[in-house]
């Protein structure tokens, strides 16, 4: 299996600061998406897709084919690197070669703990499940502009988006997909090219009648890096200032 990691956004809440990558942020003497690639190799995947596209070079630059890390790193241009998340996971689609895959956000640090439970099939065994991270007692800062889900009683997500009214967890950015995620994201972009979001190619995914479980990440660590508050908080959680 490998771990596909999303990193072609432009991440403009940090642009005007002469900050190259948001991803590259340093926080306790390592970077944003260290984090994220630890986490990776930790749960005992060493195959890794990144997607890139803004600043692209100064991640290969600071990665290169990630052997020192123990992980194998293939990159991936977002030529569209402009638009939604979901164009992002497209691009992958020939990298994963038809298998399920785990995909994670560059800037969303989650612990080897949340991604290890996807790996080994935390939610079933079927090896063509379709899983979501879920933070069912989030921190307040995750409330603040997290993604809403909606879970039912048999642990399937049945809606997902940040304004949803009736809502019982939050997205923590890491799935356990399968290559149906891929038609999903085209059918919604067929249907309008402004539906690039991958919550919307999700939902499509979800409506088409494929079932996406719910992880209950059970309190293990995770944050999602989006304004400079988000990083001293981060920094704060992470025991060290930096």
């Amino acid at each position: 299996m490998k771990a596909v990691i999303l990193a072609a956004g432009h991440g403009s809440r940090f642009g005007q600061y002469g900050v190259r990558h948001k991803a590259l942020l340093p926080i306790n003497g390592r970077t944003v998406i260290d984090y994220t690639l630890d986490a990776v190799r930790e749960s005992g995947l060493s195959e890794v897709v990144l997607v890139i596209g803004h600043e692209g070079h100064a991640l290969q630059e600071a990665l290169g084919n990630g052997r020192s890390r123990g992980l194998d790193i293939t990159y991936v241009m977002n030529p569209e690197h402009h638009r939604g998340n979901a164009v992002s996971v497209l691009a992958a689609r020939e990298a994963v070669a038809g298998q399920s895959f785990i995909l994670a956000m560059a800037d969303h640090m989650p612990s080897a703990d949340i991604v290890y439970g996807l790996v080994n099939h935390a939610n079933g065994s079927d090896p063509m499940i379709n899983s979501l991270a879920v933070d069912f007692a989030p921190a307040p800062r995750h409330l603040e502009e997290g993604t809403r889900v909606s879970v039912d009683q048999h642990g399937h997500i049945v809606a997902i988006g940040k304004q949803l009214q009736h809502w019982n967890g939050i997205d923590c950015g890491v799935f356990r997909l399968t290559p149906a995620i891929f038609d999903a994201v085209e059918a919604k972009l067929a249907e309008d090219s402004t539906q690039d979001e991958l919550s919307q190619a999700v939902t499509r995914l979800i409506m088409s009648g494929h079932h996406l479980h719910a992880h209950d990440v059970g309190g293990a660590f995770w944050f999602d890096v989006d304004t400079w508050d988000d990083l001293k908080f981060a920094r704060e959680a992470l025991g060290h200032v930096t």
